[in-house]
């Protein structure tokens, strides 16, 4: 019985001349290969097809240039289904040229399935060019079933030559695709070898024989790398200091914009590309499927194929330096052997010693540790100097105040019934309806003449969307006042020893007790506009695209 009822959905109706047309819809897909039947010629048999079986084209739905490898990215077929599913449809059937039109499903189940939830909304897919009509009993299913997989298969045969035919060329100093890397350029050449000028951004080649080379670009840029490599490799500066010492003299980034960044310097050290080499299938998305890195065994690699920006010692260089200061994990025995490194080598132990010691961490990571530079001195039995004792004295005020602070923040909002997040060591805080806030204290400083003031900056780590700045006594944990001001009006300022303001700015944002802060933050949360931290946004937005969200699962839900 099932099996009759398939076959009666896949036979075409029988034309009637009394009857009016049938309504129906027609799919057409095209990818962007090479293949001998474009959308133009499947119209023509579809409309053929609709004219011989007493049918009527009502509406198209068509991918152009797109993959039938998966349902995602391809608008036309998601369109259809939205409508098949809403019972909006203007149509009683769908026609499709053929098995592969319809898609190159990997799994031949999903195809099938996509199939399905028409069939049972009440609209059968017809395919004009197969022969499933003319195909008694159970064979219309097990030559479609077949159909199928000859589909899939092709992609998997067509994308294995294509990635060895790309492997060729790529082993012969070709440029296979992408952007080129700072300091460097696209040249199209010919078959015979021959320069046919420069590529631009976004420009392509179109004839099927020419190929595309690197080449060194502009000897500004080239001689902004060598810069680079040589303030890294002999120079001994991190990626932040030659960040900095490149926007402190003005040259441009790759953008033609400033600022540089640690980020940027760090790509570039880690370019092979400036020693001549080029690399391909370093990663790989073989038919729609996620990225992921491959072994180095699988790159394929051509070196000097074309005139280097920096010596292969020069990078060796570099990538050692990079892999001993970017070591994910430090324990606390080798931090502290560090420490007696550096204290029997000069005698004492300071971020400028530090800096010289090869392969040695920044001293904030000796902080997040053992709490400050001199517990860490302390735990390897080293007598740490005045300077980081008063050091540690500062970072023990200002942790316990910020503690205090966030704690009471805390117990005002739950009283309150009001969601309210804090984290005690990188100092952000979120109350509910999104406002965020950045909780800090400042400590009295010493000018020349022994005169005390208080520095009032911005958060260099978050941009919050308010302030509260806790103002320190020169002695004790006594709080003089608070400094609440919102993230637009944040700047550097200064407090005198007489508590007044030296900029004129920071008067209107000053408060004398807790329940005036209180006040004033509960009066800035409704003001603000109810919205999703930051934060958690981009957080969402990540956890989103490695899920892999599809259409696919919407249509499940709407059929089940």
């Amino acid at each position: 019985m099932t099996v009759q009822w398939v076959e009666m959905e896949e036979k075409a109706p029988m034309p009637d001349s009394r009857a009016a047309p049938i309504p129906v819809a027609q799919y057409l897909r095209m990818s962007t290969e090479h293949q001998r039947y474009s959308t133009t010629n499947q119209r023509l048999e579809i409309n053929r097809y609709a004219a011989t079986h007493g049918m009527r084209v009502v509406v198209t739905y068509e991918d152009s240039g797109k993959s039938g490898l998966t349902l995602w990215g391809r608008p036309g077929l998601q369109a259809m289904l939205d409508d098949v599913l809403s019972m909006r449809r203007a149509f009683q059937a769908i026609l499709v040229f053929d098995v592969s039109r319809w898609g190159r499903f990997q799994d031949v189940d999903e195809s099938a399935y996509y199939e399905f939830v028409c069939r049972r909304a009440g609209v059968p897919v017809l395919y004009c060019a197969e022969p499933f009509a003319d195909v008694p009993g159970p064979m219309a299913v097990v030559i479609k079933s077949v159909k199928r997989a000859m589909a899939a298969e092709y992609s998997r045969e067509l994308g294995a030559k294509v990635f060895a035919g790309q492997s060729l060329l790529a082993g012969r100093g070709f440029h296979m695709g992408g952007f080129p890397s700072f300091g460097l350029k696209r040249v199209l050449v010919s078959e015979t070898g021959e320069v046919k000028g420069e590529l631009g951004r976004r420009q392509r080649k179109s004839i099927q024989t020419d190929r595309v080379l690197l080449a060194l670009g502009d000897p500004l840029d080239c001689g902004l790398i060598r810069l680079i490599f040589y303030l890294f490799v002999e120079r001994r500066m991190s990626e932040a200091d030659i960040a900095r010492q490149l926007n402190w003299g003005g040259y441009p980034s790759r953008t033609g914009m400033l600022p540089w960044r640690g980020e940027m310097i760090r790509s570039i050290l880690r370019n092979e590309r400036y020693t001549g080499t080029t690399l391909y299938a370093r990663r790989s998305c073989s038919l729609k499927t996620p990225w992921h890195e491959n072994p180095p065994e699988r790159w394929v690699r051509a070196e000097d194929a074309f005139p280097a920006v920096v010596s292969r010692d020069t990078f060796e260089k570099a990538r050692v330096n990079l892999e001993a200061r970017q070591r994910h994990y430090w324990s606390d025995d080798e931090l502290l052997d560090v420490v007696r490194r550096v204290h029997a080598k000069h005698g004492d132990v300071t971020p400028a010693l530090m800096m010289k010691e090869p392969g040695a961490p920044q001293t904030t990571l000796f902080i997040f540790h053992f709490g400050s530079m001199a517990d860490a001195c302390e735990a390897a039995g080293v007598r740490p100097n005045a300077k980081q004792c008063s050091r540690r004295n500062i970072i023990h005020r200002r942790r316990t105040t910020k503690l205090l602070l966030l704690k009471e923040l805390a117990d005002h909002y739950a009283n309150m019934g009001v969601g309210f997040y804090w984290h005690p060591q990188t100092r952000r805080a979120c109350v509910e309806g999104g406002l965020t806030l950045s909780v800090r204290s400042t400590q009295a400083y010493r000018t020349t003449n022994g005169q005390p003031f208080w520095l009032i900056s911005p958060d260099r780590r978050v941009a919050p969307d308010v302030s509260l700045v806790a103002r320190l006594a020169c002695e004790g944990d006594v709080i003089l006042d608070y400094f609440v001001i919102p993230g637009d009006e944040m700047r550097t300022g200064y407090v005198n020893k007489e508590g007044g303001a030296v900029r004129t700015w920071v008067n209107p944002y000053r408060l004398q007790s807790m329940n005036d802060v209180m006040r004033r933050l509960e009066m800035l949360r409704l003001s603000h506009p109810p919205c999703m931290p930051r934060l958690m946004t981009h957080l969402s937005k990540r956890r989103r695209k490695a899920q892999g969200i599809r259409k696919r699962d919407e249509y499940t839900s709407k059929s089940l």
